[in-house]
């Protein structure tokens, strides 16, 4: 796409913005700081950015340079994204389904279908972000840490997992929540030094309008014990075979997205997630359902009340 002065520019001199709870509309956009368009594109960031490239590039030297933005008129009834909790996790999920071949060998889908075919995006992954509180995360730390030792995980994390982050909206799931879901977890500690604790994670999830489609969580935990804080959070997701649970007429209908298989494959809903640290802006933007308003619209509130 780009050589590598380019490539140094954008780590350089562009910040990503990520504006979600706006519906309905996908744009990517390169802007300047006083709020100049460079370049967009309805489907692709990689044309947004080409094109923004070139005209970043014939800009004054002047205007390249950063500088604070006065003037600009705030938008009516906006409200500021709410922060993550204080002290608290974050964990960036990368929603992307697999398929399977005869075989059971997993590989990657062709593209996203949209309704009746009428045009196809690739099947990059979907972010979303999970929050846990500080206390949250510390109930996942053993006191006293013994190889072999299995720790429950509080039903209320399970939950908010698989009620709201084993969600693709390309294999047909509910508006931005399982209303039905269950989930437990269980961790089970591998590895203990006087720096470390190390656990594997363990645990299913059941989704689906009815809550009884089965998804499969697999983890590794690093605990640095001198700091009380996770180093480490891999978790990955997997549903079973035939995770798209549409009819074929179902998945072409208006507003509808579906991914295009091999023959004789079988898609599988794949997430995965790992533990982000926070200080990039685009890893502090609010989950979906906070976004969407879960609490509100769906009577679910994502966070438990303090």
């Amino acid at each position: 796409m780009t050589d590598g002065r380019n490539l140094a520019a954008i780590q350089r001199d562009f910040i990503p913005f990520a504006n979600c709870g706006f519906p309905g509309v996908n744009q990517f956009r390169v802007v300047t700081a006083a709020g100049k368009i460079l370049g967009q594109h309805e489907r692709y960031p990689s044309e947004a950015i080409r094109e923004g490239l070139a005209a970043w590039n014939a800009l004054p030297e002047e205007e390249r340079k950063p500088r604070a933005v006065s003037g600009v008129p705030r938008v009516a009834g906006y409200t500021k994204p709410p922060d993550p909790p204080r002290g608290g996790l974050i964990l960036k999920s990368h929603v992307r389904a697999l398929q399977r071949d005869p075989d059971g060998e997993l590989t990657w889908t062709g593209p996203v279908a949209v309704s009746s075919g009428t045009y196809e995006l690739p099947p990059e992954p979907q972010l979303d972000h999970v929050w846990l509180t500080e206390a949250e995360w510390r109930s996942m730390v053993p006191v006293d840490p013994q190889v072999g030792d299995v720790l429950k995980v509080k039903p209320q994390i399970a939950q908010r997992i698989a009620t709201f982050h084993l969600s693709d909206k390309a294999l047909g799931c509910c508006a931005f929540l399982w209303e039905k879901a269950k989930g437990e977890i269980k961790l089970r500690v591998s590895n203990v030094s006087e720096s470390t604790i190390e656990m594997d994670l363990t645990g299913m999830a059941r989704i689906g309008n009815d809550g009884t489609f089965p998804v499969r969580l697999q983890g590794r935990l690093k605990v640095d014990r001198k700091k009380n804080q996770f180093t480490r959070f891999d978790m990955i997701a997997l549903g079973r075979d035939d995770s798209d649970f549409r009819t074929d007429d179902e998945k072409i209908k208006p507003n509808t997205y579906w991914y295009r298989l091999s023959p004789k494959y079988k898609v599988v809903l794949a997430i995965a997630f790992e533990l982000v640290d926070g200080t990039r802006a685009i890893d502090r933007v609010p989950p979906y359902a906070i976004m969407f308003d879960s609490e509100r619209t769906y009577q679910k509130a994502y966070l438990p009340k303090e």
